[in-house]
């Protein structure tokens, strides 16, 4: 056959690996009071500071068309107060998950990033680590359409500039044009870009899809000796256009502030659920109810790996010169690695310790990159969140 078949990327073996990092002491079942409170604490908390923040917002609209940029900072200080809440429901909820970064993980004024998608607490957790650098206010995400109508926290993400997605390219693309360009204008606005482009969650049926998608390249491109993405076992196949899309309008000529930071990020939880053995994935062992519900007994360890993207394959002024397939089959090779260093997460319980390649690039988790912290809220976050208290109270 003549197609060209990605084959399985380096990575180290060698017996010196660390071992797995012993679980939590075993504790006591919580009873299903304790269950049910965690629960309605965590949702009745939202509900209030997403309702409140709303109706602030929608009080706060003729401003925006006074002047723009002064509704926009408020906007941005909603955002900034959904993370305080975070902050303290964690702390509260959760406070002895750790928090594991490696790699390039100390972000700048503007970024933007892509992640593997394996569950709906993925965007939580990353941005608590961009909360945790005092970030917060720029965070914004894609998001599917569907989104936008929850009531209070729909309407507060759409409020301040979130990219809602039909995934659809034809409907996509003009929702991209109109949406990203701005952003590239706005210097003294912090930004946090956060895009999936799995498109969805890693789970047994899409990882299939993924498998089946390959089959058809193959008998496609069977005399042509084009490139094959390899069968994945711990994300699903990326689309290109939406990230490529988003790279180019983030940084068109005449910007003013382009967005140039690009971060390849990947997340791994532990215990793992290594759903490619035991059809139990993050989808299904680390959700809200898990998590929080059980005060982090199903969840010891987020770990979340910084990749920046720069130089002349993988820096943004690269990537923007690159053809259409030269960019898929690098975003493709791209999630080959992320595939590899999940696997290895799935062994080790840890990022550090990998090293692995994509053609001649080295790719290594050196342990002085790694940074281990737990979620604990600043007096800022408690100002704010008993500042709204007050002020509806009044």
């Amino acid at each position: 056959m003549a197609y060209t078949e990605a084959t399985p990327l380096s990575h180290d073996t060698s017996p010196s690996r660390p071992p797995p990092p012993p679980p939590l002491p075993s504790r006591p079942p919580r009873s299903k009071a304790s269950y049910v409170f965690r629960l309605v604490f965590f949702s009745l908390s939202g509900l209030f500071t997403m309702g409140t923040l709303s109706l602030l917002l929608v009080l706060g609209l003729p401003l925006g068309l006074v002047h723009a940029p002064t509704f926009r900072f408020f906007v941005r200080e909603s955002i900034a107060t959904i993370g305080s809440l975070g902050a303290i429901v964690q702390w509260l909820l959760v406070p002895d998950l750790e928090f594991v970064v490696s790699g390039d993980s100390d972000l700048g004024g503007k970024q933007l990033l892509f992640c593997n998608h394996g569950t709906f607490l993925d965007w939580w957790f990353l941005g608590l680590v961009i909360w945790h650098q005092g970030k917060g206010s720029g965070v914004k995400i894609m998001l599917m359409d569907v989104l936008k109508y929850i009531p209070f926290t729909g309407w507060i993400m759409w409020f301040d500039g979130f990219v809602f997605l039909k995934q659809k390219w034809a409907l996509d693309e003009p929702i991209l044009k109109k949406s990203l360009p701005p952003l590239a204008n706005r210097p003294a606005e912090p930004l946090s870009l956060l895009m999936y482009p799995e498109g969805t969650l890693v789970y047994g049926s899409n990882i299939d899809r993924s498998k089946a998608f390959i089959e058809k390249e193959k008998e496609r491109v069977l005399e042509s000796g084009e490139y094959i993405p390899r069968v994945p076992t711990n994300v699903i196949l990326p689309r290109a256009k939406g990230l490529r899309a988003t790279i180019q309008l983030l940084n068109a000529p005449g910007s003013i502030s382009p967005v140039k930071s690009l971060y390849d990020v990947t997340m791994g939880y532990w215990p793992s659920s290594r759903g490619f053995e035991t059809g139990v994935y993050p989808f299904d062992s680390v959700s809200p109810f898990t998590v929080f519900g059980t005060g982090g007994d199903a969840l010891t360890r987020v770990c979340i790996d910084f990749r920046r993207m720069e130089g002349s394959k993988n820096g943004v002024d690269a990537l923007n010169k690159a053809t259409d397939d030269e960019f898929y089959v690098w975003l493709n090779k791209r999630w080959e690695l992320k595939d590899d260093l999940l696997a290895y997460f799935h062994e080790s319980g840890k990022f550090e310790g990998f090293a692995g390649s994509i053609d001649d690039e080295r790719v290594v988790v050196d342990s002085e990159s790694v940074k281990t912290f737990k979620i604990v809220p600043r007096f800022v976050d408690f100002v704010r969140i008993i500042g709204r208290l007050l002020y509806y109270g009044a």
